[in-house]
């Protein structure tokens, strides 16, 4: 998914990724989450702690300005790369 900002809304997260926040977590279907201390600043989430909290590979874009959300991966391990603030890419050992 592609977005043209790091903060999105609770009801925008469910719409643009299947993911519902409540009391127990970030849930979707029948799995959830816990994210019990997950930042919410005037009611938006910070979508690169969302992304990490649930393993959803973040890119950004300088060029354009531009955030790329994708699913989680389906296995993780060396050479992952995990964006740490645009700009700069931190690779996992």
């Amino acid at each position: 998914m592609i977005l043209d900002t790091i903060e999105m809304l609770p009801q925008q997260i469910h719409e643009r990724t299947g993911w519902d926040l409540k009391p127990e977590g970030a849930c979707k279907e029948d799995r959830c989450v816990p994210v019990p201390d997950l930042a919410i600043t005037d009611g938006k989430i910070d979508n690169l702690e969302f992304a990490g909290r649930l393993g959803m590979p973040l890119a950004y874009d300088d060029k354009h300005a531009l955030w790329a959300l994708a699913p989680k991966a389906a296995r993780s391990g060396p050479g992952q790369c995990r964006l740490s603030r645009p700009g700069a890419a931190r690779f996992r050992r």
